[in-house]
């Protein structure tokens, strides 16, 4: 889907049916299901597969302790398929460009600015790990607890120094308060069937809740 707007709101829209219902999750896992790529979308199976064993690990302690684990597992591995097609799909500086167009150019650029550098930072913690484990593979280290912690917190130090020489950066270059941003955006005839679906989907479990 290329209009990050139609994306976002599709995204809302089948996540709320997804969570509201079981019908809805039947009906969000259908729409990726004929309006994706499905899992060709997924350039990191390995933490999908990991999502989903650990939503089935709760879903089975769930349904034996005498809750709905089956139903949970539908409408979380819903909401974990659209989650992820909408990341994979993600453009950069696209967040920016939808909250500027939806709030305008002080609030919305703020907004968007502040989710881009939000989504960066995630970029380059999963990029420090992965380095890191490169690294600890080749001097035979183990990928253990005693090692995660020590590590999880230099990454995060890390990663709080750069946004504060981010943020100096910003200051230094007269940024203050919004910013101009005329952003444009392309739809698809398949974009607008996406859309026009998902709301559909949405509407009909407001109807079901009704």
């Amino acid at each position: 889907m290329q209009d990050a707007r139609l994306r976002l709101f599709s995204t809302l829209f089948l996540s709320f049916a997804a969570f509201s219902g079981i019908i809805g999750a039947f009906l969000s896992i259908g729409w990726w299901l004929v309006f994706t790529d499905r899992f060709k979308s997924f350039q990191n199976l390995r933490l999908f597969t990991g999502l989903i064993f650990m939503i089935a690990v709760i879903a089975v302690i769930t349904q034996f302790s005498g809750g709905e684990g089956l139903l949970y597992f539908i409408r979380m591995s819903a909401i974990i398929l659209i989650a992820g097609w909408v990341f994979e799909e993600r453009e950069s500086g696209e967040f920016l460009d939808v909250c500027t167009w939806m709030f305008g150019n002080k609030k919305g650029f703020n907004l968007g600015l502040v989710a881009e550098m939000g989504i960066t930072t995630i970029q380059l913690i999963e990029e420090d790990i992965r380095r890191i484990r490169i690294a600890m593979k080749l001097k035979g280290m183990k990928w253990d607890l005693s090692a995660i912690i020590p590590l999880a917190t230099n990454i995060i130090y890390n990663q709080i120094k750069k946004t504060e020489e981010q943020s100096k950066i910003l200051a230094c270059r007269g940024y203050l308060d919004g910013g101009t941003l005329c952003p444009v955006f392309r739809s698809t005839p398949k974009d607008k069937i996406a859309f026009i679906f998902s709301f559909l989907i949405f509407t009909s479990e407001i109807i079901h809740l009704l």
